[in-house]
């Protein structure tokens, strides 16, 4: 397993994808999403309805924003940052190192940090047509894979170098133009999971005891709202599965 593996998940993808007839190659670590926005703090549920929030698209996000009565709008990340500055949109919900290399938090008055769902990217191939190439073809593939990951998150020391880089990156936000900067804790989190219980209970059919394999144990996740394991594992069954 790659180092990545430890951190996002590997070894609950590939189990489901496996059944699925896929092969899993290599996962590499995106970071928990938190919200920023112009208009106000988020710091009960109710702040968050009425704001226009931008998020990727896909069923899960957009039901767990409007169970907030937030209106969530679905749009490319590179236009973001002219939408927010042209009021089009009051904020958006990425983790740090998103926020932060692409300067919103330059931009935006308020963040509140919830970990509201983790995300990570996945390296996947059809198993048949993987196994019907060269063993040297498929170990290539592999090892490229890893690669990817690895230039990604320039790991090379495994989970204590992603907590450092996700720490160094929370004190980036701190420093930056972001007048109002909120850590929620377990207390802080009750109302919020209160909210959003009916929508979890449509996404039941995802067994939540696998998806804590994909969330380090360590880590301080608010809400079991696997939202982008869910949409990138919903494409994937939906678009590459093999067909009889």
């Amino acid at each position: 397993m790659f180092p990545n593996d430890q951190i996002a998940g590997g070894a609950y993808y590939k189990k489901i994808l496996a059944a699925q007839g896929m092969t899993y190659l290599a996962s590499v670590h995106n970071g928990f999403r938190q919200i920023t926005n112009d208009k106000h703090a988020v710091i009960k549920p109710e702040d968050v309805a009425g704001l226009k929030i931008r998020v990727p698209g896909g069923e899960v996000y957009f039901k767990f924003w409007k169970a907030f009565g937030a209106d969530p709008v679905a749009m490319s990340w590179s236009e973001a940052f002219t939408a927010i500055q042209q009021g089009i949109i009051d904020g958006q919900e990425n983790g740090f190192s998103v926020t932060n290399s692409a300067k919103i938090n330059e931009i935006q008055q308020y963040m509140t940090v919830w970990n509201y769902t983790y995300e990570n990217y996945l390296f996947v191939a059809n198993t048949k047509i993987f196994e019907s190439l060269e063993p040297k073809t498929q170990e290539l593939i592999r090892v490229k894979a890893k690669e990817a990951c690895e230039f990604f998150e320039e790991i090379g020391t495994g989970l204590d170098k992603v907590e450092k880089k996700y720490q160094a990156a929370q004190e980036d936000s701190m420093a930056s133009q972001i007048k109002y900067w909120l850590h929620f804790n377990d207390e802080d989190i009750k109302a919020f999971n209160y909210v959003i219980a009916e929508p979890l209970k449509k996404f039941s059919a995802i067994n939540l005891d696998a998806v804590t394999e994909i969330i380090p144990a360590h880590t301080n996740v608010r809400f079991i709202f696997d939202t982008g394991s869910v949409n990138v594992l919903k494409k994937i069954l939906a678009e590459t599965s093999i067909k009889n």
